[in-house]
């Protein structure tokens, strides 16, 4: 019931009511209170039945908010109405894109900056990567060649063929 202005009272007598303050809600007619909003949900508006449940990336661990703060980096939310941010696992990290932050996963053929782990880039041509969560690629050895990115490893030369030398 959105959008359904909603009016309390809390004391007898009174000759009008009251709307209910941001970061708290009724949703029952003749309510003498109104409600804090749960933890993991805001509002952030007068007179509102329900409280909105905090996006992927946001969370409040208070009840009564008006909004959701968003995840610190390392950490992360992929769900809706958290009360908390958990820390990322291993091999992952929080990685903030517009608003939402995203869990992601150094992959093979990739490495992630070292400072921070907030970005993943492919391996250059002649490196690759075996291993996820990898924070540097190696240069293919000897005998073994990869013209593209992302390699998670390079491949041998043909008989036939030598190295490109630079």
């Amino acid at each position: 019931m959105i959008g359904l202005i909603v009016f309390l009272q809390p004391q007898s007598g009174q000759s009008g009511c009251l709307q209910c303050s941001p970061g708290t809600f009724t949703d029952v007619t003749k309510q003498p209170i109104c409600s804090n909003c749960a933890p993991g949900k805001f509002s952030n508006m007068n007179a509102t039945t329900q409280c909105t449940s905090c996006s992927p990336g946001r969370s409040t661990n208070l009840d009564g908010q008006t909004s959701c703060q968003p995840c610190l980096k390392g950490t992360f939310v992929s769900g809706t109405g958290a009360a908390q941010c958990s820390p990322c696992p291993g091999l992952h990290f929080a990685h903030v894109f517009m608003v939402v932050n995203a869990l992601i996963v150094i992959a093979v053929g990739q490495f992630g900056n070292s400072s921070a782990m907030t970005f993943c880039y492919d391996c250059p041509p002649a490196t690759f990567q075996s291993t996820p969560g990898s924070i540097s690629c190696q240069l293919c050895p000897a005998g073994k060649a990869f013209a593209g990115s992302k390699a998670a490893q390079c491949s041998d030369c043909q008989p036939g063929t030598v190295l490109l030398s630079h």
